[in-house]
């Protein structure tokens, strides 16, 4: 028997961000290869982030980027060999997305350890923790529930972890073994126990949670993977529809890691619960979006119309990021103004040292969907912001040509667009609607 006092000291120690400085030991039965990057001593702040649908690791470095760049220049590395300078930052691109990358010390030096993952990467890139409805899962009344495991998916759905795992120790004990220990388990990865996590999944006997564990345990293994068909692995025939909002965001996620983000998009929009998915979610919908978004190739239009539905799609860390994806769509769908009107309304989350090109792209998507007066008034503004240095190079040439061969000026101080004007949402949608019907006909054998 496990008391509760012992599980839940070992979830509050494993969501501990380091002991000691020390995080914990890596899981190497897990892990296909494993670098470390010796980095300079900086004063200042110093973190490690992952994107791992961008396989794409950044250092932020707001006082020192540039001696963190050299250093890291001199290391051997093939792990992630491209590297990228940027004012405060230091990105690091990769050759997977099956990435895990964080700071350890070795003595008096700090480390940059990055490792590749056999299956599907955990940390930042990690599958999230999606509560459940308790009614729909028949583990008791409707939040805030009535039974422990019921009152633990209530507490998961607060962000209430401590509370949760709590909850989840008393239910293991109890009539409901299996499900805690799969729920103990998701938190225990969660917090970046690998192992911890296996321990617990391979507790789990009764239907229907030891599929759901065989599935997490899936995707930690690269030949497993390989093995199933994602439509199989990730089948939600026979399971409550609260667990199969669950699979559909874990396929996507499976399908973006895989080198298919474009495809993880139309998952999102094709397949039952839909979007809706996304409000279990809405961090992870945001980073396949912008996966999705900025993938090479032609033009995604699933991924526009995935991004109009996001809830809180105006928030999050790389929401500009995915705003210049959604313009840079936009035009290439025929719908340039609605991509200007997307930029004008970001203009306020643009970095500094990113600002004039900012304005400069926002002003190209003016001209280009015949809108001169909004076009030079975001010339105007950052021919001020430039002062003496001016605007030049090619493409402001370009657009200043634009705006001479109009008759129209532009006014004194005429207001900015709103971000998503009706008349130019239809005109994109509409062009949406028709390159999905047109790509539904090819599939089939037929012409657009």
């Amino acid at each position: 028997m496990v008391s509760v006092t012992p599980l839940v000291a070992i979830l509050t120690l494993a969501a501990s961000p380091a002991l000691g400085d020390e995080p914990r030991p890596l899981p190497m039965d897990r892990i296909e290869a494993l670098e470390h990057i010796p980095l300079p001593p900086v004063s200042g702040p110093l973190s490690v982030s992952v994107r791992a649908f961008q396989s794409t690791v950044v250092l932020s470095v707001p006082r020192a980027a540039g001696a963190v760049a050299a250093a890291v220049r001199k290391a051997p590395r093939a792990l992630c060999a491209q590297l990228e300078e940027r004012p405060g930052e230091v990105r690091l691109h990769c050759r997977t997305t099956r990435i895990v990358a964080r700071l350890v010390r070795r003595g008096e030096r700090r480390l940059l350890e990055i490792a590749e993952t056999r299956g599907l990467p955990w940390g930042e890139a990690g599958p999230p923790v999606v509560p459940y409805d308790p009614v729909d899962a028949e583990l008791g009344a409707p939040c805030p529930g009535s039974t422990p495991a019921s009152r633990a998916e209530c507490l998961l759905a607060a962000n209430q972890i401590g509370g949760a795992s709590t909850e989840l120790a008393v239910a293991r004990l109890g009539s409901n073994p299996d499900f805690a220990a799969l729920r103990l388990g998701d938190l225990a990865f969660a917090a970046g126990d690998v192992q911890g996590a296996v321990n617990l999944w391979d507790r789990v006997h009764a239907p229907p949670w030891d599929r759901l564990a065989s599935l997490r345990k899936c995707e930690l293994s690269r030949s497993c993977l390989a093995e199933n068909h994602p439509d199989a692995l990730y089948a939600p025939a026979g399971l409550p529809a609260t667990i199969a909002r669950e699979l559909l965001l874990r396929k996507a996620r499976a399908l973006a890691l895989n080198g298919s983000p474009v495809a993880a998009a139309r998952a999102l929009l094709t397949e039952a619960p839909g979007p809706a998915a996304c409000s279990g979610a809405p961090s992870l919908c945001q980073q396949l979006t912008l996966a999705a978004l900025t993938a090479p190739g032609p033009a995604a239009p699933d991924a526009l119309v995935l991004w109009l539905q996001l809830p809180d799609r105006g928030r999050g860390a790389e929401v500009y990021e995915a705003e210049r994806g959604v313009a840079n769509l936009a035009a290439q769908l025929g719908a340039p103004l609605y991509g200007a009107n997307v930029l004008a309304a970001a203009a306020g989350r643009v970095p500094a040292h990113a600002l004039e090109e900012h304005l400069l792209r926002t002003a190209e998507l003016y001209a280009a969907g015949g809108d001169p007066v909004r076009a030079g008034v975001v010339v105007e503004f950052a021919r001020q912001r430039a002062g003496k240095r001016g605007l030049s190079g090619a493409r402001w040439d370009a657009v200043r040509r634009a705006l001479a061969a109009t008759d129209r000026k532009p006014a004194a101080h005429p207001p900015l667009p709103p971000a998503v004007p009706t008349a130019d949402a239809g005109e994109l949608l509409a062009t949406v609607n028709r390159q999905i019907q047109a790509a539904h006909r090819l599939t089939q054998g037929d012409h657009p």
